[in-house]
């Protein structure tokens, strides 16, 4: 099987070696660390490229993956297909990357807020081009199977919300949070006046059977 081969720097003081593949160079690009092909090649990436060659096109919603996170290893061995969200999830969570993050959000969120107030229209119609890009992108990317953590059901979610959709259903979502006592609160048992605990949506207004049928019985003597 053919892999990508190293040859010799077009110049003697390059500082990342070139890389080959199927007769095409691909040079490091960064701030990513990827490789990448010149413009007459289209600017292609190296580790899509060597992917597609051994497995076939790209799905929808996937990237490429290298396993050991070095971006110079693209050898077939040390690329894998996983979700583009999950992608992005796990080098959001790598060393620095948190920190940093946080300040080009700050950064990108002031600079947002500035530029949106003086050029209102604008921003408008990219938020309407943005919103129906995303849409398209969802539709296109298919499903996943997914196991549900409250019944243990497999059911179908789309990549981009495997991270949070947990549950197959209101049913199980409604089961769990009503498990965690999220939602329970104290009452005044209205018949001996003690007090108890109940989740706020239940109509409950007495502690016991007891109380309860003190409370019928009340209720039909009217």
């Amino acid at each position: 099987m053919e892999n990508p081969i190293q040859v010799a720097p077009l110049r003697s003081r390059a500082k990342w070696p070139i890389y080959e593949f199927l007769g095409i160079r691909y040079y490091r690009k960064p701030p990513t660390g990827y490789y990448k092909s010149d413009h007459k090649h289209g600017d292609q990436y190296l580790h899509r490229k060597v992917w597609e060659h051994f497995h076939g096109e790209i799905p929808p919603g996937y990237d490429v993956h290298h396993k050991d996170t070095h971006t110079d290893n693209n050898y077939e061995s040390n690329l894998e297909l996983i979700c583009e969200h999950l992608h992005q999830s796990n080098h959001a969570s790598e060393p620095g990357r948190v920190d940093l993050a946080k300040c080009n959000i700050k950064k990108a969120i002031d600079g947002a807020v500035k530029w949106r107030k003086n050029n209102p229209e604008q921003a408008s119609e990219i938020g309407r081009k943005g919103g129906a890009g995303y849409k398209k992108k969802r539709e296109a990317a298919g499903f996943i199977d997914k196991i549900c953590i409250g019944c243990g059901k497999v059911f179908k979610v789309k990549p981009m919300d495997a991270d949070r959709q947990k549950r197959c259903s209101p049913a199980c979502r409604s089961a769990d949070r009503r498990t965690s006592g999220v939602d329970n609160e104290d009452r005044i048992c209205t018949i001996c006046g003690s007090s108890f605990r109940i989740n706020k949506y239940t109509a409950k207004r007495t502690c016991s059977y007891i109380c309860k049928n003190r409370l019928l019985s009340q209720i039909k003597g009217l």
